[in-house]
């Protein structure tokens, strides 16, 4: 029944349906979706400022804020500025998932950076600015919002808006550059 499956595509309108089983058929979708998209042309533009999503990042004692970038569009270049969440910096290091050191990462490329000044969250979105001026004022804009959510969710959940509370919220903010910042 498994060679039933592999070999069968079914094509209704413009959608494509390919039968796959845990042991077989996901080379025929493997194939199918390169086929498409060498069909339809879907290419990523990789001549315009990188945009992207953080994967996951950490805090390392010697190298600082480490973020695992995936590149979406354009192309990340060592020295680029840029905006990531409520993070900003500029791209010092990168590096790719063998390890070794690179200048560049096109779309769909993940990369480790080294550069920001805080750590951002995983899920984030990160932009390529042409100046750290406009790179942080991204960068704040974002702060402000993730302080107005933040607060809106203590209101709607019945918590007490306090200035206490507030003055937590700031310190974990102050906590995350401080760490940052330091060698």
């Amino acid at each position: 029944m498994a060679k039933l499956f592999s070999a069968q595509l079914l094509v209704a309108c413009n959608t494509l349906v390919i039968f796959v089983c845990c042991y077989t058929g996901i080379d025929d979708l493997l194939q199918t979706v390169c086929w498409v998209a060498e069909e339809k042309q879907l290419m990523a533009n990789s001549s315009k400022l990188a945009a992207g999503t953080v994967i996951e990042a950490h805090l390392d004692k010697k190298k600082g804020p480490v973020a695992t970038l995936l590149v979406q569009a354009g192309t990340l270049h060592v020295g680029n500025v840029m905006s990531c969440g409520a993070c900003f910096g500029k791209v010092r290091i990168l590096s790719n998932a063998a390890g070794s050191t690179i200048t560049e990462a096109g779309p769909s490329i993940a990369v480790q950076m080294i550069g920001l000044n805080a750590v951002p969250q995983a899920g984030d979105e990160f932009q390529v600015h042409p100046s750290e001026s406009d790179a942080r004022a991204a960068a704040s804009e974002a702060s402000e919002e993730l302080r107005a959510a933040r607060i809106a969710e203590m209101s709607t959940t019945g918590s007490m808006v306090t200035l206490s509370s507030l003055a937590t919220m700031d310190e974990d903010v102050d906590t995350l550059q401080v760490c940052a910042s330091r060698p």
